[in-house]
């Protein structure tokens, strides 16, 4: 794969692009060799050049769980950059593999601020249909609660749906704080997708909000 092939990389302004080239590095590993790990402080952001990699992220189970397959252009590791925090996923090559690693301050100073918008919840406009509502939050999340008329696709599970979104729509990305919200909103925008996080969540919602009344069962609507 050829740098410039990378979605991404090809809606970045030359001049920030430029930057990343000059100090982006080329790794390989071997089959079975794990890229990150589950606690692992973030370091940097990988794109696969070639080969393929399995995640594995820890679910109900304490033992980690096969979650996505990544092959040739898809970039791992965002995750923990955008939010601060330690790795939640560990990446392992399937075959021979090599990415290119970006490093942590050129992510946040061009990827990041150039694929990471927010967006208040008063600011949205959902009536007149100029954005639609995106929820990322587990199933047993939004079971529970949720905005009324959000479409409901789990973070673990976006990547794979990519090829299904409307592109022609904008969306506005939310979970309960607005964290796990912030990684999908990276993640859309990097594929062309519109897509904004909403600041602080569903905490943060002022409008209307569908949940579970635990006596019947019924879905109720309150503002």
């Amino acid at each position: 794969m050829k740098f410039n092939n990378y979605k991404p990389f090809s809606l970045i302004e030359s001049a920030r692009l430029q930057s990343i080239r000059e100090y982006i590095t080329e790794c390989e590993f071997a089959p079975g060799e794990s890229i990150i790990s589950i606690g692992e402080e973030s370091t940097a952001y990988y794109i696969i050049k070639s080969g393929s990699v399995m995640v594995l992220q820890k679910m109900i189970k304490d033992e980690p769980e096969q979650v996505a397959v990544l092959g040739e252009g898809d970039g791992f590791g965002e995750d923990a950059l955008i939010n601060g925090g330690r790795q939640n996923e560990t990446v392992r090559a399937i075959e021979e593999t090599t990415v290119w690693i970006i490093s942590k301050s050129d992510f946040d100073q061009i990827l990041k601020t150039t694929f990471l918008e927010q967006i208040s919840s008063e600011d949205i406009e959902i009536d007149n249909g100029r954005h639609k509502i995106l929820d990322v939050r587990t199933e047993d999340e939004f079971y529970e609660e949720h905005i009324p008329g959000a479409i409901h696709i789990p973070l673990n599970r976006l990547r794979m749906t990519f090829s299904e979104i409307d592109r022609d729509s904008e969306y506005c990305v939310y979970c309960s704080a607005g964290v796990r919200s912030a990684v999908a909103a990276f993640l859309l925008r990097s594929q062309g997708i519109r897509a904004k996080n909403i600041k602080g969540g569903l905490s943060y919602w002022t409008g209307s909000i569908k949940e579970v009344d635990v006596n019947s069962n019924e879905l109720l609507v309150h503002s």
